[in-house]
């Protein structure tokens, strides 16, 4: 009976502990590229298709304010060698997980998509609106789903 009392006791105190906010306040907002897709192929007419990258990005803190994404890879275009643009990203509640698509570009006055050669280099938050430091993937994108 000594125990269950115990027991019982060491519950309650648990109980009213975690409800008094003696927790461990989460880290601040950690937004990371984890997964990355790329869908490139050719329509029957000039200019349609399918063109784009699927990146998967994950926060593993607290809640996230919108951000910038950087994308970088080499082409094999000789107008065009390197491509780096950005893209914006939501705001993300703590735990959460985005699939955000994003459009290849094309070459300057043409329909000609400036597809990745090698690696693709994906930075969240790059321009530091976070308060955690910036985190790069680098990938071929073909990540398997």
């Amino acid at each position: 009976m000594c125990r269950y009392r115990l027991l019982l006791a060491a519950l309650i105190a648990t109980a009213i502990l975690s409800s008094c906010g003696w927790r461990t306040p989460p880290g601040p907002a950690d937004v990371i590229p984890i997964l990355c897709d790329k869908q490139i192929s050719s329509g029957m007419l000039k200019g349609t298709g399918v063109n784009i990258l699927f990146i998967t990005i994950e926060n593993r803190g607290n809640n996230a304010g919108p951000s910038i994404m950087t994308v970088a890879f080499a082409t094999n275009s000789p107008q065009v060698p390197h491509v780096r643009f950005e893209v914006k990203t939501p705001a993300m509640p703590a735990g959460a997980e985005r699939w955000l698509a994003v459009d290849l570009p094309s070459a300057p006055g043409t329909a000609r998509v400036l597809e990745p050669v090698g690696k693709i280099m994906i930075t969240v938050d790059s321009g530091n609106a976070l308060p955690k430091t910036m985190h790069t993937l680098v990938t071929g994108c073909n990540d398997p789903t």
